[in-house]
């Protein structure tokens, strides 16, 4: 099952979720299409979203936690269909996005911050074409922590690669802010 382009919504929410984090991804509609439910005890390092209508999974984001830059796989029945690269040395915190395992070729989208809002993301493809793009809402109010971002996809870009760049960019930050503090 795909997702067209358009305009879509994810929210985050830690309510009870030990490690990782819980979200739902809405169509501009308001209706649900993707859920998630963190495994307990993963220590923020993978995360299934199902098709809301059918209970298949959409994708499962898994950090790869030995790797020498911070790196996430993002997997569809067991098969790997991207990986994602922080970049050590960059200006903008950038991540790359490759098709399948394969991290040495061209990748297949890099995604940029904003230098003002890191949590406002662009994915350009190899063109350097804009693909995709969001942006994290400011008002964010939740007693139980999370994140809202409004999520814009164009033609030709893979959805829900994108969803998961974000889900695991999203978690990326959480870690580093979490490391500036101690």
């Amino acid at each position: 099952m795909s997702v067209p382009a358009g305009n879509y919504t994810i929210t985050e929410s830690n309510v009870g979720a030990v490690g990782g984090s819980n979200f739902t991804i809405t169509n501009e509609d308001g209706e649900t299409i993707i859920e998630s439910n963190s495994e307990l005890f993963t220590l923020h390092d993978k995360m299934v979203g199902e098709f809301k209508e059918t209970g298949d999974e959409a994708f499962t984001l898994s950090r790869i936690l030995l790797s020498l830059r911070t790196a996430w796989c993002i997997q569809q029945g067991g098969k790997t269909i991207a990986t994602l690269q922080k970049n050590i040395i960059s200006l903008k915190n950038t991540v790359c996005v490759y098709s399948g395992h394969d991290t040495s070729a061209e990748p297949l989208y890099t995604v940029s911050n904003d230098m003002v809002q890191k949590r406002n993301l662009t994915f350009y493809d190899e063109g350097e074409n804009t693909v995709a793009s969001s942006h994290e809402r400011f008002c964010n109010i939740s007693c139980f922590g999370g994140d809202k971002y409004d999520v814009e996809v164009d033609d030709g870009a893979d959805a829900l690669i994108v969803f998961a760049t974000i889900l695991a960019i999203d978690e990326i930050n959480e870690i580093d802010e979490a490391e500036d503090q101690n």
